[in-house]
């Protein structure tokens, strides 16, 4: 690197330095985490172009970055490109530019004895000798990123506060850019949205870029990146407030769910004076807090059971009461769940006649946003008209409040999403989106759950592929003994163990001899215990779900496991049954080596 190019570049990424064999899993944690709280990460899996490893490095420093992050993990002094390469060149970048250039340690390290407390001396110990200078490190701001150790350790996170810097770094660079209190951000959730290289040339120009991964499978987000969308989202609120930015422009390419977290996230009511959508052909859809005038007509419509649509008896654009609405859609039934579904004049049936029957045969409401045209042909909705009908969609669903629990899609602009969800703010919203499920098969995933009063808009993520807790209609016993469940009120019932071993749901252990311990004159055998995967495993299926010990729930970590809790002891002091069903936050496998370190620390 040539001194006479500085390498600090405000709006340029954050360089992610670690050890490829040690700190895999926690870099993509971090540059996952970064993406989705705006930040533009560089990290070596992504962003090397053909060539020499040391040779792209140092061009990617060389063109410019806004900050470096790096990541001490067990492994780390066995390296010798990240010490003699890499953390020079962020120490020197830092130096030069030390208001400028953030340089961010996170350390994995736990010091001795301690609960909480990260080693400081790391950066010393693992890098001093390939870098001597590392010993100065020890007095850099170091963040922790500590996993449990099973010995009293507690698993601490602080990435918050790191993406928090990086942000308020961020935009007090971009702060001539931002005179007027306005800033863009850009979306992306489509195929491979993480290569965003260091380039000057190749970055979109924008003030912040929040990125999620798509799932190749359902080709909807995936979890881990709503879960990490889930913490950042405060974060990035809290900066832009503290920025006193007024006015917000989102453009690029999103699916819905992201559209309706963020419109959650800065409703109408916030210190956000203007409110704006650019959608893919360049039209700036702008929120208003003053009634708007519009001619798409509003028509509210549920479905015939050959698929067609069929008016629930209102005229266009009236705007009915929760007890109208309660009479057209359950009749005398009782009022519990309803599927909606926000539609610019197009919809499948199928997958919505699915959802309905997995909630109980909920009724289904159409907000069908309907553009005539002279000759018949579909005509989409004006972006001008946005605001007006956003608002009108938003009274409606606030007619549901205390009617019925609201499970929303959507199948219109994602623009239309993010103005619906400010008018929301107050309401609890579960929300899909429609993916694929395996053998060509579309149909609604819940993938969030939005909600007021809380740190988060999103205080919900949903396992992708798999039946919900709120979806089970049926209950099989797969532990070794009888399950006798013992109401308030009313006889027990009892879930009858399977008929033989094969069908126990267990986790798996491993066995390994270890010498012997000689305590007091006596030698005692020691065997080390390795914990496995559950098996039997069952396929997940529609409806079911599966009453098994509450290790193996614990361990597989899946929506449909539940296992006895609150027990009932008969007379003699033994167990005889339980209360309820206890179960664990589900999540996927993708998502469970980073479970723990998905709740941070309160910001300082």
């Amino acid at each position: 690197m040539t001194s006479s190019q500085p390498p600090v570049r405000g709006t340029g990424p954050v360089f992610i330095s670690y050890h490829q064999g040690s700190g895999a899993v926690d870099a993509e944690f971090i540059e996952t985490y970064l993406r989705a709280g705006g930040i533009v990460p560089w990290r070596d899996i992504r962003d090397l172009e053909t060539g020499t490893v040391e040779r792209n490095v140092k061009q990617a420093i060389e063109e410019g970055l806004s900050g470096g992050v790096l990541l001490l993990s067990k492994g780390i002094s066995e390296s010798s490109f990240v010490p003699e390469i890499e953390v020079p060149l962020l120490v020197e970048a830092q130096q030069k530019d030390p208001e400028g250039f953030q340089l961010h340690i996170v350390n994995t390290f736990r010091k001795p004895g301690s609960p909480d407390e990260c080693d400081i001396d790391a950066p010393g110990t693992q890098l001093g000798a390939k870098y001597p200078e590392a010993e100065q490190l020890r007095d850099h701001l170091q963040r922790r990123l500590l996993r449990s150790d099973g010995k009293g350790g507690t698993s601490v996170s602080e990435l918050n506060l790191v993406l928090r810097d990086l942000l308020h770094n961020r935009l007090r660079a971009r702060r001539p850019e931002l005179g007027d209190g306005e800033i863009e951000i850009g979306l992306q959730t489509r195929p491979e949205p993480n290569h965003m290289p260091a380039d000057t040339r190749t970055v979109p120009e924008a003030d912040l870029h929040i990125r999620l991964r798509q799932d190749s499978a359902t080709q909807i987000p995936e979890e881990f990146d709503y879960r990490c969308l889930q913490q950042t989202l405060p974060v990035l609120i809290d900066a832009l407030h503290a920025a006193r930015i007024r006015r917000v422009l989102f453009r690029g390419g999103c699916h819905p769910s992201l559209a309706w977290a963020l419109g959650a996230a800065l409703p109408h009511a916030r210190e956000i004076e203007r409110f704006i959508w650019r959608d893919t052909y360049g039209k700036d859809w702008v929120s208003t807090d003053k009634p708007a005038e519009y001619s798409t007509s509003v028509c509210l419509e549920t479905l015939n059971p050959d698929g067609t649509r069929r008016p629930l008896g209102f005229a266009p654009d009236e705007m009915p009461s929760s007890a109208e609405l309660r009479r057209a859609l359950w009749e005398d039934a009782p009022a519990k769940n309803v599927v909606v579904l926000l539609a610019a004049d197009d919809l499948r049936p199928s997958p919505l006649f699915a959802l309905a029957k997995k909630l109980d045969d909920a009724p289904v409401l159409v907000i069908n946003l309907h553009t005539p045209s002279a000759d018949g042909a579909k005509k989409w909705i004006d972006h001008t008209e946005g605001a007006g009908l956003a608002r009108r969609v938003g009274e409606i669903l606030r007619r549901f409040r205390d009617l019925a629990k609201l499970h929303l899609a959507v199948s219109a602009p994602a623009a239309m999403a993010a103005l619906t969800a400010r008018w929301c703010n107050t309401l609890t919203i579960n929300f899909y989106e429609l993916g694929n499920t395996g053998m060509g098969v579309r149909e609604y995933i819940r993938v969030l759950r939005t909600e007021s009063g809380n740190k988060s808009p999103i205080t919900g993520v949903f396992p992708q592929g798999m039946p919900q807790v709120d979806e089970v209609r049926k209950l099989i016993n797969l532990t070794p003994h009888d399950v006798t469940y013992y109401p308030e009120a009313g006889e027990p019932f009892t879930w009858a163990a399977p008929e033989g071993p094969d069908q126990w749901v267990r986790r798996q252990e491993q066995s390994e001899e270890l010498p012997s311990l000689r305590v007091q004159g006596r030698e005692i055998p020691v065997t080390r215990i390795r914990q496995g995967a559950i098996a039997p495993e069952p396929d997940p299926m529609p409806g079911v779900g599966y009453i098994v010990p509450r290790i193996s729930a614990e361990t597989a970590r899946r929506p449909d496991f539940f296992f006895p809790h609150g027990e009932v002891r008969g007379q003699g002091g033994s167990i005889i049954g339980c209360r309820r069903l206890g179960c664990f936050e589900a999540v996927s496998n993708k998502v469970r080596p980073y479970l723990e370190l998905l709740d941070p620390v309160p910001q300082d």
